[in-house]
């Protein structure tokens, strides 16, 4: 049989908070890379076709259900990120599916017309009669945790995959020289004087066009992506990853910033994930751990209550075009929606709504004529335009939100 087409589906069941208000799922940044390009690598073939919300449809060119040819299709779940059990989910034989033991579909190596079907009724199940096959493990993430849980495995993955090319003057070496850490750092990229890249604990890849400022500590495992900016005196701390075009200082750990997003000052970050497009004041800080030692509670959305994460360390989750005042200061496990504005001098709340404008007094709406004209000049500043698909699903989302009016914390 010919190698199948690979499409891969967002099945809207994850609640994974502010982070899909702008994006399929697929399309999340869960290590150096995108769960996408993660699950191009693991199947060793390009993706034919994406089938993504409807309300997102218009925000990605990417090739669609349409652009599938006749013959076998490996449907994945966007939700899987290529790290778990990949020989199972590639090697899947034809007429079969993969499914986790609570029945949500991983994946299904079937016809297009038994990927039509599905798409069209929306019901993400295994197709009938075909052999199901149950995954030896739970392989699908729930929640943004989840994400931070698989980090260090993804990561590692990612950096090991890299083609960034291998200076062998840096790093710390391991006395086996066959199982060293290594430091890549692209041809064009600029690393200043009195920079510290330490490997003892993995590797480190640099990407193009970056530049690090002077007395910079990076720790490994560390990514860095293309054309990048890490201040004088910052600290990248292990499992960190940095997408293309953010501007980094101050000290940041276990973290991912998604892109183009900009913590140009002092201040801590740890076991946060950063969206697209946000800007964090001088001195923002995060806690990631809470004074008991105790379990880290998340509330995901204004109409549902905490969840127990499990996780000792977790710091908050961050949506597209967040911005924060100098000194702000987010709560363990705090969720801040999609275009919030928090000026508070205390804890911010756990939960900021989408387009809230936040301050001592009084959580409100944005206006959002004011806040489109900030977010398209912060993207200009990165040669960027906003279109007028993401405009319209910016106003629609902020239609829809419900403002938080409780400032404690």
């Amino acid at each position: 049989m010919s190698t199948p087409q690979l499409a891969i589906f967002d099945d809207q069941r994850g609640a994974l908070g502010p982070m899909l208000d702008l994006r399929a799922v697929y399309d999340l940044r869960t290590g150096a890379v995108t769960t996408r390009h993660r699950i191009e690598r693991a199947v060793g073939q390009p993706v034919s076709a994406t089938i993504s919300p409807d309300a997102l449809t218009a925000l990605t060119d990417a090739p669609t259900l349409a652009d599938l040819n006749d013959g076998p299709v490996l449907l994945i779940n966007g939700r899987w990120t290529g790290i778990t059990q990949p020989h199972v989910v590639r090697d899947l034989p034809y007429n079969a599916a993969l499914i986790q033991s609570d029945g949500q579909l991983i994946a299904a190596h079937v016809n297009r017309d038994d990927v039509r079907h599905l798409m069209a009724i929306r019901q993400w199940q295994a197709p009938a009669n075909v052999n199901i096959q149950i995954a030896p493990e739970p392989m699908l993430i729930e929640r943004p945790w989840h994400i931070l849980d698989q980090l260090e495995k993804t990561l590692l993955d990612d950096l090991k995959a890299s083609n960034v090319p291998v200076d062998n003057e840096r790093g710390t070496r391991n006395p086996n020289a066959e199982t060293r850490n290594l430091v890549q750092i692209a041809n064009d990229s600029d690393i200043a004087p009195m920079v510290v890249f330490d490997t003892s604990r993995g590797p480190i890849v640099i990407d193009d066009g970056t530049q690090v400022h002077p007395f910079v500590s990076i720790e490994g495992p560390c990514y860095v992506g293309p054309n990048c900016v890490i201040g004088t005196h910052t600290s990248l701390r292990p499992n960190t990853v940095i997408g293309p075009q953010c501007k980094v200082s101050g000290e940041v750990a276990f973290s991912i910033f998604h892109s183009h997003s900009n913590k140009a000052h002092q201040g801590f970050v740890g076991h946060a994930l950063i969206g697209q497009w946000c800007n964090l004041g001088a001195d923002t800080n995060v806690s990631n751990l809470k004074n008991t030692y105790g379990p880290v509670r998340m509330q995901l959305s204004a109409d549902t209550t905490p969840q127990n994460t499990g996780r000792t360390f977790l710091g908050p989750v961050l949506g597209d075009y967040v911005r924060t005042g100098i000194g702000t200061r987010l709560n363990t496990g705090a969720v801040v929606g999609t275009g919030a504005m928090i000026a508070h001098s205390g804890f911010s709340p756990k939960f900021v709504d989408r387009f809230t404008f936040l301050t001592d007094h009084v959580a409100q709406p944005y206006n959002m004529d004011k806040f489109i004209n900030t977010a398209r000049t912060a993207m200009a500043r990165r040669e960027t335009e906003m279109s007028a698909s993401l405009e319209s699903r910016l106003r629609a989302m902020a239609r829809d939100r419900h403002v938080l009016r409780d400032t404690g914390a």
